[in-house]
């Protein structure tokens, strides 16, 4: 936004005061008070009163706004200049002067300030004459031509004002014969709107577009929406810049055409005369300005302080505010949303967003200093969105309209002076504050000792190789487990000591916390980087700084051994893995509650013993499936559930997280122990064996670290979403809980975690992403006005590995658009409204039968074909989707396939696996999950991406499947058949090795950065490995198609599939049948 738009934007609080002209239901009484006098002053005899001193443009701090020296001695010499000052030109006091900002609370002061403008003591056309030769000096390269260049706004403004100098003046000059007053001072201006025009004179008006006219000159243009009162003063007006319109030098050439149509349509073609424009002399971008004005012309209440003075893109606006995109009610710069609650349920997607909290930004350094809030309840940070005013020293929060004072370290804020977050650039920003963490990040290793030599030995490696990859100040700690748990004592240097548990006992925190001997009194918290006192609170025994206890700790776990409890052949292991977490979470809330913490299971097969059991020690009972499940013919399955549930919502308020690490072929009771994980984002890492890559490489992962050698990950985080009053929270999906917070924010329809408009998050990476969802309030009788605009502001407070806590604020801005408007549909973002609806069919899943969810996604579809495609009733061939719609039936045909929804062939613990990977990732991966990815590699054509689809598996071809959790190389019968051959080592054949190794390099690529680290798998043509790739691709051909095996209906060749799955262009053909209304027979 230029300081010009600004400036005009600040007078808005003074006017609002002193006028008392916006309705009172939309500002607080004590606000409100009669405008004094009502009437514009007439023009005061001669000699006219000037006052003193004058006001001048350019009266307040010009520094750090010009990058070369000559533009600011520029600057300097001719804003000090007798000279120039003599003018007292307008074009420049009305955008630039403090002091003439100043004067608008004293309308007579103003009338004489109008007026010595006009009777100037030097002649007018000397006045022009200087005005023009600093024009041409200006733009010198060693003046001011690299600031111009670069669209520096004080450069940019001083230039138009020069060109505009004498224009302006007899435009302000014009005088009303009726009333002998200023045409510019009886523009009749409700106060709300006269900040936009920089004057306001009286409060006898005819029409709030007239005050526009004004700062035509200036290049503004007239909001088309705005309609001009067609009196005396605006016709002269435009009779007055018809003859400057062909001059394409000034800025009136560039708005002067829009405004003589809109005056014409509204008066009559003899208002306003049809002057030719050269067309290189168009419109500038939009500017916040307008963007506001056209809201207040159509008589909005809300006044939005918008944040850009151009329009960004998508991908520009999700690489600032930290991946946001959204359904077809979108929020991304360029979208509209429905203005009400109806029109906003027939488009079928909620509104929506997916928000990156952590997402890395290099342009994003945090600041120094504590945010500024608005007052309670209310609590929004200060944002780029504030209307401000810097006399003043107060800014009105647009979230509630409440006013509020600067703290006093902004005393020296100006128009050319604004702190960060009220830049444009910064709607997401991330404040340091003053008061760092209690304590360092704590890591509790929780053990499994029932494992395979082989399994323990990989194990224990991993554990010591994280030890060097922790922070030094970090608190570590460790409990073992089988038969019995074991809770070692690290701060005891003389020997290995350690507290048992009895593994089929369960026990309560305060039992846990006497048998600790735990105690919180007298305890003294270190500093973040400093070491924890010894002996000074009961938990240093347990958990101590990594610089101390390493080689102790790296001891026991190279001498940790398997757990010496026999075990039959034919009985499964004493496995007290739900004691052994129970402890683990009472240890820490009993001494670091709500602290930034992390506990790690280690398990290598399913609870047999004690709380959490899932399945009984005895071989010959097998362990549950989902068939098990849907009978409800589960021993343990309901009472493990709610024990391990119990324990994520004590781990989840006192900001713990708990990951999960399985190594086993068989379940370990993942599905029974989800909620540890999904309540507090912990980790979840599903592998065959502790000695595997997936888990080697994925745990490691984990400790990866930031370019200032922090952990990239952030803890104890809770996570607040504020709107404005058109919009309620709905829910949020993710892996958090409530922090039931009754705001006024939140919304009577409930998705997902509902009933709140904060959630706690126990940990944060730079990847985790939350899917939060809204809805429209406004009822259908009082749509909001189109052009309206609604915010959200998410606030993210969390403790950063360093030790500091930090808030990070990211504040939307989005346009609603009113009912039937074709821009709801051309916002639609298929990918992102895909994820969201995927999402909530996997929470649904959760709760409902797989049938009933699979219903609700048709019907979803349905609706939404039936509302935004192109047809004709009963007729298919003329069914067509807009190039925005077109993939979205394809996304949800590979979900309803999918593992998410699809349990067969999936345990329940892969399937628990599956649908928590999916509910923290961004949109892309997500996508990835629902519709994997196909490249195709031929001796013919560079690798390309091909159809996931049968008719894509050929002889000759390589293919290369990524579905994020596997990546596959696939080769065809003949290539599968020359690689056996040996080709690919023999002379002559080396482009047969490129073509082999083209997929392996692409591979590689896509494991760089994937968490987990996905299966990795080579197969051949008719191999038993090969069914990954067949499970995923679109049955077009089948066994039951026409012609021989592997030919298509086209007659294109693929392999055909055994399945009696319907094709992609069988569900399409139902879904137009269904959607057009013909008969489905």
């Amino acid at each position: 936004m230029s300081s010009f738009d600004r400036r005009l934007l600040l007078v808005v609080p003074i006017v609002l005061v002193l006028l008392g002209l916006v309705a009172r239901e939309h500002v607080p009484s004590a606000h409100v008070r009669r405008a004094t006098p009502s009437v514009a002053p007439s023009i005061p005899d001669p000699p006219w009163p000037v006052p003193t001193p004058f006001p001048q443009p350019f009266d307040s701090s010009l520094s750090f706004n010009f990058s070369t020296p000559g533009c600011s001695t520029f600057f300097s010499a001719f804003t000090t200049n007798i000279t120039f000052r003599a003018c007292r030109p307008f074009s420049l006091l009305l955008g630039t002067s403090t002091a003439f900002f100043t004067a608008q609370s004293n309308l007579t002061q103003l009338t004489a300030i109008v007026a010595g403008t006009c009777a100037t003591a030097r002649p007018v056309d000397d006045c022009r004459a200087t005005m023009a030769w600093l024009a041409s000096e200006l733009v010198k390269p060693d003046v001011c031509a690299t600031e111009l260049r670069e669209q520096n706004t004080l450069v940019a403004q001083a230039f138009d004002g020069f060109k505009s100098y004498h224009l302006m003046r007899q435009a302000g000059c014009l005088i009303n014969q009726r009333s002998n007053a200023y045409c510019r001072s009886i523009s009749q201006l409700p106060s709300i709107l006269s900040p936009l025009a920089g004057f306001v004179e009286s409060v006898a008006s005819a029409s709030p577009a007239d005050a526009y006219f004004y700062a035509l000159p200036l290049g503004t243009p007239v909001p088309q929406s705005c309609a001009p009162s067609c009196g005396t003063c605006t016709k002269s007006l435009m009779a007055l810049y018809a003859g400057y319109a062909p001059d394409t030098s000034l800025p009136l050439s560039r708005v002067y055409s829009s405004a003589q149509k809109l005056s014409a349509s509204a008066c009559g073609p003899d208002y306003a005369r049809a002057v030719a424009v050269n067309s290189a002399a168009t419109l500038p971008p939009p500017t916040l300005l307008l963007g506001l004005v056209l809201a207040l012309c159509m008589a909005q209440p809300h006044i939005l302080h918008v944040a850009s003075s151009t329009t960004m893109n998508f991908e520009d606006v999700e690489e600032r505010d930290g991946k946001l995109v959204v359904s077809p009610t979108a929020f991304a710069d360029t979208h509209q949303a429905p203005s009400s609650r109806i029109e906003a349920t027939r488009t079928v997607v909620p509104i929506s967003a997916l928000y990156t909290p952590l997402k890395y930004r290099e342009d994003l350094p945090p600041v120094l200093y504590e945010p500024v809030t608005c007052k309670p309840p209310c609590r929004a940070i200060l944002n780029p969105y504030c209307q401000i005013d810097v006399r003043g020293k107060l800014w009105i929060c647009p979230f509630c309209l409440q006013r509020n004072a600067f703290p006093p370290h902004y005393k020296d804020i100006s128009n050319t002076n604004l702190p960060a977050e009220l830049l444009p650039k910064y709607t997401t920003i991330e404040y340091t504050l003053s008061r760092p963490a209690p304590v360092p990040p704590i890591f509790l290793f929780v053990v499994d000792t029932c494992l395979d030599e082989d399994d323990l030995k990989a194990l224990r490696d991993a554990l010591v190789l994280s030890l060097s990859l922790l922070p030094a100040h970090a608190l570590v700690g460790l409990i073992t487990y089988g038969t019995m748990t074991q809770v070692h004592e690290l701060g005891y240097a003389e020997c290995s000591k350690s507290y048992v548990f009895r593994g089929g006992k369960e026990y309560t925190p305060k039992q846990i916390q006497d048998m600790l001997n735990l105690s919180s009194a007298n305890r003294a918290a270190p500093r973040p980087g400093q070491p924890v006192p010894p002996q000074s609170f009961g938990a240093a025994r347990f958990l101590l700084p990594i610089s101390q206890v390493e080689f102790q700790l790296t001891s026991i776990l190279e001498q940790l051994a398997r757990d010496p409890w026999p075990v039959a052949n034919d009985k499964r292991a004493l496995r007290c893995t739900g004691v052994a977490i129970s402890v683990a979470v009472g240890l820490l809330e009993s001494t670091f509650a709500n602290t930034g913490a992390r506990i790690m299971l280690f398990a290598g097969g399913p609870a047999t013993e004690g709380p959490g059991m899932v399945v009984s020690n005895e071989l010959r009972e097998p362990i549950r499936s989902h068939h098990d499940i849907d009978r409800d013919s589960v021993k343990h399955f309901k009472r493990a559930s709610k024990f391990y549930e119990g324990l994520a919502k004590r781990a989840a308020q006192n900001g713990h997280a708990v990951d999960l690490f399985a190594g086993c072929l068989d379940q370990v009771g993942l599905l029974e122990m989800k909620l540890l994980a999904n309540m507090t984002n912990g980790v979840i890492v599903l592998s065959d064996s502790f000695a595997t890559s997936i888990f080697k490489q994925s745990f490691i992962r984990i400790f990866n670290k930031d370019s200032q050698g922090h952990l990239q990950m952030g803890f104890n985080a809770t996570f607040d979403v504020q709107t404005t009053k058109e919009l309620k929270v709905s829910g949020l999906i993710g892996h958090a809980i409530s922090a039931n917070k009754k705001s006024a924010c939140v919304g009577e329809t409930e998705i997902g975690i509902a009933q709140t408009s904060a959630w706690k998050i126990c940990t944060l990476t730079p990847k985790t992403s939350t899917a939060v969802y809204f809805e429209v309030v406004t009822p259908a009788g009082q749509p909001l006005q189109a052009g309206s605009r609604g915010l959200i502001q998410f606030v993210t407070h969390y403790q950063h590995a360093s030790g500091q806590m930090r808030l990070r604020v990211s504040t939307i801005a989005r346009n609603f658009a009113e009912a039937g408007s074709p821009t709801i549909a051309a916002s639609f973002d298929q990918e992102a409204a895909a994820v969201l609806m995927a999402r909530i069919a996997v929470f649904k899943a959760e709760i409902d039968d797989s049938p009933d969810v699979l219903r609700w996604l048709d019907r979803m579809l349905i609706r939404l074909c039936q509302k935004f495609a192109d047809y004709r009733k009963e007729d298919t061939m003329s069914f067509r989707l807009a190039d925005n719609f077109s993939i979205y039936p394809q996304f949800m045909f590979h979900l309803r396939r999918s593992q998410f929804l699809q349990v067969f062939n999936n345990s329940p613990d892969e399937t628990a696996f599956y649908r928590h990977i999916l509910n923290e990732e961004d949109v892309n991966n997500s996508l990835i999950m629902m519709q994997p990815t196909l490249m195709s590699y031929t001796f013919d054509q560079p690798p390309q991406p091909v159809l996931l689809d049968s008719v894509s598996i050929k002889p000759d071809v390589i293919l290369l499947l990524d579905t994020f959790f596997h990546i596959l190389i696939f080769h065809g019968e003949t290539v599968a058949q020359w690689r056996k051959a040996g080709y690919q080592e023999q002379e002559g054949y080396e482009n047969f090795g490129e073509l082999l190794e083209a997929p392996v390099g692409d591979a590689q690529d896509l494991l760089v950065d994937r968490f987990p680290i996905p299966r990795y798998i080579v197969c051949d043509q008719g191999g038993s490995q090969a069914r990954f790739l067949l499970s995923k691709l679109n049955p077009s051909t089948t066994h039951m198609s026409q012609g021989m095996y592997g030919t298509s209906s086209g007659g294109g060749t693929g392999a055909a599939i055994f399945t009696d799955d319907v094709s992609l262009q069988v569900f399409m053909e139902h879904l137009k049948r269904l959607a057009v209304g013909a008969s489905t027979t």
